[in-house]
């Protein structure tokens, strides 16, 4: 199926490069592109998991969102610092667009951090080798826009109704060559959903895609500086 092969193949990598390690026979630069490789396919596979439990719990209805009010700013700049912190993000220039002042939001920190940090992974995953991926927020009347943009190959507007779907992926030759099994949008749409918002994309093939997600601004109380 395509959950299992999307465990195995990063598993098969980290045998693989853990072999090539211990063989003893590979010079140092070797063994650290190696070094390089098992922490690039970990970090794989612990996204797959991580993916496949959260949705486990949605499906199961045991997902409940601790509200609290934030601000919205933290959380992308939360989000770009732990993406920085991943083995694909760390060296990866993310341009931060914080529109001021910023309404308050209610919503559960993790979550929404969890959010961006699909959206973000999807941004660089699509786009080639010269990736321009900004996050960010801004305030349209009393909503809350948190977004991310990217400059990959665009989206079909006849697939853009059903990315959202659990395990659906566009069908054309790019997305067959990236590893994924289509459960990071389909979170995304539960925690806005779940947050009372929603979740939209903006794309064009050839012109990147902007996915933002929609949330009510928490009304009273002062703005975020």
């Amino acid at each position: 199926s395509k959950i299992s092969h999307e465990l195995r193949t990063p598993l098969t990598s980290i045998l693989m490069f853990a072999e090539m390690v211990s063989d003893g026979h590979s010079d140092p630069s070797e063994q650290e592109l190696c070094i390089e490789g098992i922490q690039r396919e970990a970090y794989r596979l612990q996204v797959q998991i991580e993916r496949l439990l959260e949705w486990g719990r949605m499906e199961a209805g045991q997902r409940r969102y601790e509200r609290t009010r934030l601000d919205p700013g933290d959380i992308v700049e939360e989000a770009v610092e732990v993406f920085h912190g991943t083995a694909p993000g760390r060296d990866l220039p993310i341009a931060v667009e914080l529109s001021h002042p910023l309404p308050a939001i209610e919503g559960d920190r993790d979550a929404l951090e969890d959010a961006l940090l699909n959206l973000l992974g999807n941004a660089f995953k699509y786009t080639g080798e010269e990736k321009r991926i900004a996050v960010g927020a801004a305030a349209e009347g009393d909503v809350v826009r948190l977004y991310v943009r990217d400059n990959g190959p665009g989206i079909p507007r006849r697939e853009q109704r059903r990315i959202f779907q659990k395990f659906y992926r566009v069908d054309d030759r790019l997305s067959r060559a990236v590893e994924g099994a289509g459960l990071g949008l389909a979170i995304v749409h539960h925690v806005a959903t779940g947050h009372g918002g929603r979740v939209e994309v903006d794309s064009e093939p050839g012109r990147g895609a902007t996915f933002s997600i929609l949330l009510p601004a928490a009304g009273e109380g002062e703005d975020t500086p």
